[in-house]
Formats: C-alpha cells, structure tokens, sequence
C-alpha cells in the first residue's frame, strides 16, 4: 500500500485518481473524503470548521485502497459530532 506523496518522490508516474484526501477530525476515528481534488478537500475542511468551531480537524492524505466505511463517515454520526462540538461525549446532562 503506497501513498500518493510516496510514489512521487520515487519518480513514478501517478495519475489523479491515484491520489486522494480525507479531513480527520482529531481525536475521533471520524472522516469525511475520499476526494481527489486536494483544494476541494480544503474548501470542505474549511466549510466543517466553521460548522463545528469547537473541534479540529487535519487534512490526510489516503492510501489508494483504503475505504471510508459507514463506521467513520462522519456524517452517519452527526449526533456524537453535535455532542463533542458542545463540549459533551453523551446525551446525559
């Protein structure tokens, strides 16, 4: 398994479909990507951290064979990241 960046530096010939992005958001195992426009990743990082200014997030880069599944998208776990942004880890008071 070989990272884009990896393949770069040893010369090789990498197509744009080779390399994609994911933001993290630090400190979950959550994810939002896949995309291979590296500043579209930006555009969208930037777009979450003004949507949830309490969490931090880093722009990854993905093995091409790794698969953002169900369990770290993001987005099919809105509730626990509504949760964390508000400084809370469950939905007891």
């Amino acid at each position: 398994m070989q990272m884009c960046g990896e393949l770069k530096q040893r010369g090789n010939l990498v197509s744009k479909d080779r390399c994609r992005w994911a933001i993290k958001f630090v400190g979950t195992h959550f994810m939002d990507g896949a995309y291979s426009d590296k500043s579209m990743a930006i555009e969208v990082k930037e777009h979450l951290k003004e949507k949830y200014s309490s969490l931090r997030f880093e722009l990854i880069e993905l093995a091409e064979d790794f698969y953002i599944n169900d369990d770290v998208f993001w987005a099919k776990h809105r509730q626990s990241i509504d949760l964390l942004n508000n400084g809370r880890t469950s939905t007891d008071e």
